[in-house]
Parts: C-alpha cells; structure tokens; sequence
C-alpha cells in the first residue's frame, strides 16, 4: 500500500484498497449539502461549544479562501468550503494556536458532509514537524483509521476499522530499504492472520509509489501494479490464486478508473468499464451523484428489444476541423418541452433557453468521464455522455425557471424538472422526466409520495445489492395541466391502477418483446430512521412477485413480493415505447398536447392527391396483431424501430383504434378494415 499521507476521501481510498486487493468497506460514504458559498461563522461553525470568539476575518491557508476564527483559549479554526467528489463540503482545519498556523499543523481536519456525517482526522507530530499519528473518527465518534509514522514521515502501521469499531486489516510496514526505496507491507485481518504481502518500490522520497506487487499468503501472485509519476495508480492487474486474471483497472491520472475488466474464475467477463464511446451502451454504475431516477431509467430504455437503438440514435459522432471527434446528444423530449413552453402564457418566448441539442468535444469528454464515480456515474463512456447532457439540460431549464419567474416546477411539466439542488443540478428526480425527455414518450403515473408511504427499503440492504421491506414510521390522483405533459392522462394513487400498470409490464414480454419503460421508487429507511428516496428499474412482474435492478448494482437482480412492491412504492412509471412519441409538430397542430391527435405525422403525401397522405386498406385476420402487421408490410428487412414506428403511423392513421384498459395491446378483431399508412 501507498504510504503518503493524503486528504481523507473515502471514495478513492475504498476503491484504492479494493483494487490493491483490500476488503475494504466505505465507512461514510459523502451526502450530497446543499451549502452556500458565503462564509460566515453562524453557517459554518464546526464547533458552536467555543462562544467565545475573539475575532474573523478573510484568508488564504494553502491556497484555499476561507475565514479564520479566533477565539479567546487561544486555539484558531479556519473554516472554507471544498470540493469532495463535485459536491461542496463544510471543510476545517482545527490549530492550537497562531504558530501552528504558520508552521501548517493542524491538530485537528474535519470533514462535515451534513448532518450526522462529520469525518474527523486528529493529528500528533515529531518534533521536527512530520506527522506521528493520524486518527480519523466518524460521525459517532468511533475509530474508523489509526495510522502511525516515523520521524521523517513514512508509514509504520495502519489500522482500518468498521462502522462499530472493529478492526478490518491491520497493515504493517515490515521491512523498509530506504537506500533503495522499497519496502515490504504485510496485511492482517483482525484475528491476526496474513492476509496478503505487499511488495512496493517508491520513487527518491520513498513515499511516492513507483509499482506494488501484492501476493496471497501462499506465495502466488495477487495483483500487480504500476503508477503514474504522481504516485497515483496506473495500470492493476488482479489475479485469482491459480494464476488467472480476476480483473484489469487502467486509471486516468487522477485516480478514477478509466477501463476495468472483471473475470469470473471460467474466464468469463463478467463485468466491464469502458471510458470509449463506441454506440454501445453498457452498465453503468450509480456512486456518489444522486441521480438514480436517470440512471434507472436508462437501464430499463437499454433493456428494451430496440433500446440500444434508441439510445445510439440520441448520439451523433462528427469530426472537427482540428481531427477531434465532437459528440453531439439530442433529446427529442427537450424539444418537446422547448417548444411546449413557448406556448405557455407563464413563459416569455425569448427567455425560454431549452435547446434539446448538447455538443462536446473529444477533450471535454475526456474530462468528463476523468470525474466518473464522482460527479456522474461509474462504467461505460456511452452512459456517462447521457449523464453530462441531461446535467446541460438541466441547467437549461434552471435558466429559464429564473427567466420566467411565474413558471414552477410541476411533476409532469416537460421542461421544469430541475431536482432538489440548484447546486449539483442532477441530483433528485422523477423518473417520467428522463423517459420524456429521452424517448418523447408520456408514462402512466402511480405516485403517493406526497403520502409519505407508511412503507420503505432498507437502504443498508440495498447498498448490499439485496431488497428487504421496512416501515417508515410516517402515517391524488392529479391531472397535469401543461404546455407538454409528460404524463399520460391522471397521476393516480389508485392501487387498482398500480396493479393494471404491474399487469402491463407483465403482459408487455408475452410476444416475446420487450417494449415498456418502467421505473419504481421508493422511500428509503436508514437505520438511524433517516428516510431518503431510490430509484430502480422494473426487469420483470409476474402474478407474485416485481424483479427490479439496483442502479448501485446494475448486473445483479433483486426480487421482491408483489404484495410487498405494492405496499412499499412510493412512484412509478410506465411507457409504451410502441405508442407514439410527441413530436414538435404535436405541439403545433394540437394547442392541447396532452392527447396529441397528428392527422400527417411524416407529411408524406399521395402523388395523384397532394392533400391526402397515401394510404392503403387492410383486413384484419385472426392471429394479427398491430406488430405483425407493421413488420409483414414493411419487410422482413425491417429494424425493430423501424416497425415501431410504423405501429405508430398505423395507430394515428386509424383514430378508431384503442388500447386496452392495461395498455398491453390494442384491440383489434378478425375482419376490421385498418389504413395502412
């Protein structure tokens, strides 16, 4: 193991430790604050017991803006804000007097990521200034790091501890060749027994690591491992106890994973992290951005039989005068809404800033997805490209919020969805947001959130990749008046229609298709009793049970009771991706866009008659369906999307046709006429 003395960040040191082959757990994962950036006393007091102030005034303590309190004990704090993983921090640094200011001792680093979540680190020093002890100390006081150092600075021995206080590894610095600039680290679990043996060799300082080779107890190779200049890792190759590889990490510079492949012991890959952008979208994992309702979502659009085709058609892949590629994200949704708003007697037309077309360069991308895991998502580039676009939209939308200051959001109010942070603008949402916004289609709506649903998940099980129900100790249907809505008809809180949508989604893969977008949301219930929210994505439901998939954990599957799943959700939503999408022209034909009526979706007209689209008749046998009609007409040649768009031209031409009271299928009989557009 590294043995620099860096800044606590649990993020990258849970995942330094488990890539170096550590069975390290994220002790206090960061929470979103939403803080402000003036610095004042009263609102970023880490200490309020010390009243007696002396004085407060502006400063700069290496390189950061901040205040420094003084008070009349004699002990300074300085007191700023900093970055932790795209989000701002209450962040102090805690000295025993004026002196250790100059001298850059602090006695005490404090972290407080918001209420109930402060990580303290107490430092000790050597006379000669270098550090002698850290301990770092979560939100309940407990011990979660102790680490001891010689005099001039390098790492002896450093203790991991969990949650409740238990020792997790025990590492120890066994053999140090400073002259050659190597040493040997060995790891011990907490009944004193060799875990693994490290092998590093630094660079001059014999502090910054060079390369590491880590080896299982029995003397076979357990991971190796090189690093850039920095000291930050590079390249990893971990290997299974027979020699096989277990997985392959490369990192960009500054420690986020850039490519990872994860082998089962068959040699199978079982999980992979690509930072390209190729067209296919791959899994992507929800860490520190609270942006679940958007990730669940695209998991459920990639599910879809055509929905890598779906997502692929929003990119568009150019290259510039200078050789560099240039990504260019349209939602169709986002225009929707842009021009939906400009309808809207609450906007002005000149201050609506949506645009549904968000470009970026090769080089942005590249620092873009440098923030994986962080401010977006960990896993596949394609993913992340979404991720940084919707965050564009977003802002777009915030813009236009301000510029028109009667206008407010409203759940299904295409256009208005900002989240619950102006500050870290992805984080919170409903999920029928992103499914407009990407596809252009309306869900039916469940919601009782407002409710407060006696019911919720754990959220300790579901950070475990498992589903378990729990109350929430808290004991409308609503029609959406929009320029564009994104619901389809009423919102409802009718538990009779949840179970009409449940038996959509099940009905939806009995032609062997898959073609609803379908996210559930729920209350999460802490074990402290602090509720939250979580977004998951629908796999499959059948009579007795809802599969869901965890954007924290998008290749595992989780099954729960219907029963349960009924009782516990808080908000879902359905789309029909085989019901046609809104287009602009929508918005224009029909001022109420809610129930869009296209009377020549494609403007393609009949030759012999300008001002009628060509049409054809035909009869209806038994056996047909709307899916097996569009595909014989057009060709086996047909793409997926293709033939579902035509289902929507055959649906628009013939006003008649209705769907089913659970929206599975349209209804059709042996011997009806339908026009074939």
């Amino acid at each position: 193991m590294t043995d620099r003395v860096d800044n606590f960040n649990p993020v990258q040191l849970t995942q330094q430790l488990r890539d170096a082959g550590f069975n390290a757990e994220l002790v206090n994962p960061a929470k979103k604050l939403n803080i402000g950036t003036a610095l004042n006393t009263a609102a970023h007091r880490i200490d309020p017991s010390k009243t007696n102030l002396v004085s407060q005034e502006k400063f700069t303590y290496d390189n950061m803006q901040g205040v420094l309190i003084k008070y009349d004990d004699g002990t300074v704090e300085f007191v700023t804000t900093k970055n932790n993983n795209g989000n701002k921090i209450k962040y102090c640094l805690r000295f025993k007097n004026e002196k250790d200011v100059q001298k850059k001792q602090p006695s005490s680093e404090i972290y407080n990521f918001g209420e109930k979540n402060q990580v303290t680190a107490n430092y000790e020093y050597h006379r000669n200034g270098k550090v002698k002890k850290k301990e770092t100390f979560n939100a309940e006081n407990k011990l979660i790091r102790k680490e001891l150092y010689d005099k001039e600075g390098l790492l002896e021995n450093r203790k991991i501890f969990d949650n409740n206080g238990e020792l997790i590894n025990d590492i120890r610095v066994k053999q140090r060749d400073k002259k050659n600039h190597t040493a040997v680290v060995e790891c011990y679990d907490k009944d004193n027994k060799l875990k693994q043996t490290a092998y590093n060799q630094y660079q001059a300082d014999n502090k910054t690591l060079v390369s590491q080779e880590v080896k299982y107890p029995s003397g076979a190779i357990k991971s190796k491992t090189d690093c850039y200049d920095s000291g930050k890792i590079h390249n990893t190759v971990a290997y299974y106890e027979n020699g096989d590889v277990k997985a392959e990490t490369s990192y960009w510079d500054n420690g986020v994973i850039k490519e990872q492949k994860k082998y089962d012991e068959q040699g199978n890959v079982t999980q992979k992290i690509s930072a390209e952008i190729d067209g296919d979208f791959g899994l992507s994992r929800q860490v520190s951005e609270g942006d679940c309702y958007l990730m669940a979502t695209i998991n459920s659009i990639r599910e879809l039989d055509n929905g890598q085709e779906m997502l692929k058609n929003l990119v568009k892949i150019e290259t510039n005068s200078n050789g560099e590629k240039v990504y260019t994200v349209t939602f169709p949704g986002a225009l929707v809404a842009a021009e939906g708003l400009k309808t809207d007697s609450k906007v002005d037309p000149n201050k609506m800033y949506i645009t549904g077309t968000y470009t970026f360069t090769e080089s942005e991308m590249e620092e873009i997805l440098k923030q994986a895991g962080q401010r977006y998502s960990i896993g596949d580039g394609d993913v992340i490209l979404l991720e940084a676009a919707f965050e564009k939209y977003r802002n777009e939308v915030a813009q236009t919020l301000d510029a028109n200051p009667s206008l407010n959001q409203k759940m299904g109010l295409a256009g208005t969805q900002t989240g619950s942070d102006r500050q870290n603008i992805l984080s919170g949402g409903f999920s029928e947001d992103p499914t407009f916004i990407l596809t252009g289609r309306q869900s039916s709506v469940y919601s009782i959130h407002k409710d407060n649903p006696p019911f919720g998940l754990s959220y300790e099980d579901l950070q475990q990749g498992q589903i378990s129900v729990l109350p929430t100790h808290k004991q409308t249907g609503e029609l959406t008046k929009a320029a564009v809505s994104e619901v389809d008809g009423k919102i409802t809180k009718d538990k009779e229609k949840l179970n009409e949508m449940l038996d959509s989604i099940m009905n939806d893969a009995k032609d062997g298709r898959t073609d609803n977008i379908a996210i559930a949301s729920f209350q999460t219930v802490h074990a402290n009793g602090k509720l939250g929210g979580h977004a998951l994505t629908i796999k499959s439901v059948t009579a007795d049970t809802v599969t869901l998939v965890n954007p924290w954990h998008p290749d595992k599957e989780v099954t729960m009771s219907r029963e349960d799943f009924i009782r516990a959700v808080s908000h879902l939503t359905v789309a029909d991706t085989t019901k046609p999408a809104i287009t602009v022209d929508d918005v224009h034909n029909n001022p109420d866009s809610q129930n869009p009526h296209i009377q020549n979706p494609d403007n393609s007209v009949n030759p012999n008659n300008p001002t009628q689209p060509e049409t054809n008749s035909y009869s209806v046998v038994r056996g047909d369906n709307l899916w097996k009609i569009a595909k014989r007409h057009l060709g086996e040649g047909a793409t997926s999307t293709q033939i579902a768009n035509y289902v929507n031209k055959i649906m628009k031409a013939n006003p008649s046709l209705k769907w089913n009271r659970a929206h599975t299928h349209v209804m059709i009989h042996p011997g009806d006429n339908i026009i074939l557009p």
